[in-house]
């Protein structure tokens, strides 16, 4: 079984954490703030720059509940460790946009594409994602703290358009492999 849950997290020198009501804790860097709610089956403490998450006492792994805690003992230190690594340097895709005349736009909090459909495409940019797009607007910067959240932003502008597999046209993301298929033969 992984013994995951037990590594601390290294934060770093201007990297501060303190506790909240309940089992939330925030993080603090620069004047900015990031929370995270951790389970009131575990706790946690400060040392040294490094982080360290543990069940509770009186909690106890050699019951019939022990799978459960430590694969939740595992997740959360994962989730914590992404939310760390994020406040110290953001995650990033990159988003392109394949097709004759597919092209995005940024108009204030939203943007906008161009995808061959008679409608364009619209889809507002939450408040802790960055967005850069180039001169031909076929490719896109997404940046954010929070990997949970950039996945599913990235994720919602590729369900606007799909590659299909005979020309791979569509938006996908950088590192996507799509198989290409043979047309018809005559």
């Amino acid at each position: 079984m992984s013994k995951l849950g037990r590594r601390p997290i290294l934060l770093g020198d201007k990297l501060s954490v303190k506790r909240e009501s309940g089992g939330a804790f925030i993080f603090t860097l620069d004047n900015e703030k990031w929370s995270y709610d951790l389970p009131e089956i575990f706790d946690f403490s400060v040392e040294k720059n490094s982080l360290s998450i543990f069940p509770r006492e009186g909690i106890s792994l050699r019951n019939s509940r022990i799978f459960d805690i430590k694969t939740k003992w595992g997740l959360h230190r994962a989730l914590i460790n992404n939310l760390v690594c994020g406040i110290k340097k953001s995650f990033e895709k990159q988003i392109i946009i394949d097709g004759l005349g597919f092209k995005a736009q940024k108009q204030g909090k939203e943007l906008v594409f161009s995808l061959g459909f008679s409608e364009k495409k619209t889809i507002e940019i939450p408040g802790n994602i960055a967005v850069e797009i180039d001169k031909t607007g076929q490719s896109i910067i997404v940046k954010s703290s929070c990997k949970m959240s950039l996945g599913q932003f990235c994720a919602s502008i590729k369900d606007f358009r799909k590659v299909e597999p005979y020309k791979n046209k569509g938006i996908r993301c950088f590192g996507d492999i799509v198989r290409k298929k043979a047309g018809k033969t005559k």
